[in-house]
């Protein structure tokens, strides 16, 4: 495992909790970014006003939810 000091219960609960990461021993770039689940998402565009049309996986995974990034395509 490459970066196992990141793969604590610790950790793990402040991601799913406030879906962050704060620790130290993770690269800036993950200390800085907010991590949302594919239902927060949606809620976030349909709280707006927007009808969601479609929300895929963007990258290799199809699978939305094991993706690291994803698209809400919605309308007004």
């Amino acid at each position: 495992m490459e970066f196992p000091e990141l793969v604590t219960p610790d950790v793990y609960s402040k991601l799913l909790n406030e879906d962050v990461v704060t620790s130290d021993a993770a690269d800036r770039f993950f200390q800085v970014g907010y991590f949302a689940t594919p239902k927060e998402m949606e809620e976030l565009v349909e709280g707006q006003g927007f009808k969601r049309v479609s929300h895929i996986a963007t990258d290799t995974f199809t699978l939305l939810g094991s993706s690291n990034h994803g698209l809400v395509i919605a309308q007004c």
